[in-house]
């Protein structure tokens, strides 16, 4: 009874109970199992987080605003169009690119964009009004990622913050993994000190709106038509909006690390691919 159990605990009193419980305490210390009281409660840091990027780093550098146009969504997809705008600039680039894998029917039907499959030329085409089909200047992924990296470092000599709406479900994973496959991860980081997403920051100046995808908050606040999955007509409608919302210094506050971001997108891309797990939403769903 309880009563008898404190009459033995005032007397000191050693039951076999107590003994068995010494001894599965003495054994657990040998073997070097920890009881639970010992148990640390706190977490390791996880070395895979964002990490934001110093204020006086952020405020030196150029900001750039990007798009990809990609052969399909997964891990595997590839590159077939680069374009870029520096903020509060005109300076832009634009590069196609001829990837080394089929274009997906989904993106191929977003985009226009297709292979000579037929002649296996390896050249890129779009396909244009009335079922015309136009050749592209393209080249391929190691050299417009080169020509890109030139063209960056001309923007900005204190290092570079590239911004993209929807950055970190789509257009960071597909550039840091195409940066991987032409060894140039170390080249784009002597040129970009960090990223940010356009879609939190442009939602936190415009809150309780139905939808952020771009073509949605381009139609309502600056009421021009885009064509949005031509990445260079896209970069534009971007830079308008967040010309006209001014959120400039907002990107800079929030832009994270370029080696953290580096570090997030191979990790996730290890995990899921390793573990065969869905990829992340497209951009259209944003």
């Amino acid at each position: 009874s309880d009563e008898s159990k404190a009459r033995i605990a005032g007397t000191g009193m050693v039951t076999p109970m107590t003994v068995l419980r010494q001894d599965k305490a003495s054994v657990s210390s040998a073997k070097g199992v920890k009881s639970p009281e010992s148990k640390q409660t706190t977490r390791k840091p996880c070395k895979n987080k964002f990490e934001r990027l110093e204020e006086a780093t952020a405020a030196r550098a150029t900001v750039v605003l990007f798009d990809l146009e990609t052969t399909g969504f997964s891990y595997q997809d590839q590159i077939t169009q680069i374009a870029a705008r520096v903020m509060n600039s005109d300076s832009k680039f634009s590069r196609y690119v001829v990837p080394t894998c089929p274009i997906t029917p989904r993106a191929g039907g977003l985009t226009g964009l297709f292979l000579d499959d037929i002649e296996g030329t390896g050249k890129l085409f779009r396909r244009t009004e009335g079922f015309r089909a136009e050749e592209l200047d393209a080249v391929g992924l190691s050299e417009a990622l080169m020509e890109f990296c030139d063209w960056l470092k001309i923007q900005g000599s204190s290092g570079v913050i590239l911004a993209s709406h929807g950055l970190k479900t789509f257009d960071l994973r597909m550039l840091i993994a195409s940066l991987e496959a032409v060894d140039m991860l170390d080249k784009m980081e002597e040129l970009v000190v960090g990223f940010v997403d356009t879609h939190p920051v442009l939602k936190s100046r415009k809150p309780n709106r139905s939808s952020y995808r771009l073509p949605m908050l381009a139609g309502q606040i600056l009421e021009t038509e885009f064509d949005w999955h031509e990445a260079v007509s896209a970069t534009d409608a971007l830079h308008e909006l967040v010309e006209k919302l001014d959120v400039g210094d907002e990107l800079r506050r929030r832009a994270d690390t370029y080696r953290s971001c580096k570090t997030r997108a191979l990790y996730l891309k290890r995990c899921r691919v390793a573990r065969q797990l869905p990829v992340p939403q497209s951009p259209t769903d944003l």
